[in-house]
């Protein structure tokens, strides 16, 4: 752990602060850069979360659309085009994005972790 406190400091990421009174104890403060990469991240993921939470909903909303279709019965045309290609196609892809974001979100973790 110091190791990583002291490459933070090195980067300027940290601030290092010592008095007399801490008994050999130091303060650390983020400095203005570590504030903008932590503001950064913080607002990623705010965007990452509500860009799923998006996501998700549509996919309730094309779920919901497709069961009601399926309630009503109707002949295979009427089926294939009502319920099983937005399942097929538009859930799907919708499932798919999202696992793409999830997996950006991941690495972009690693990375940080990396980074630290």
């Amino acid at each position: 752990a110091n190791n990583a406190i002291n490459d933070m400091v090195r980067q300027r990421l940290l601030n290092r602060f010592t008095s007399e009174l801490a008994d050999g104890n130091a303060i650390y403060r983020l400095t203005p850069l570590g504030i903008g990469i932590t503001d950064y991240y913080i607002r990623q993921r705010e965007f990452s979360t509500l860009r799923l939470s998006m996501q998700l909903s549509i996919v309730a909303q094309e779920l919901k659309r497709a069961a009601d279709a399926a309630d009503e019965g109707g002949d295979d045309f009427h089926w294939h085009r009502n319920v099983f290609a937005p399942l097929k196609y538009s859930v799907a892809e919708i499932f798919d994005s999202i696992d793409m974001t999830q997996r950006v979100m991941d690495e972009q973790q690693q990375s940080v972790k990396n980074d630290i």
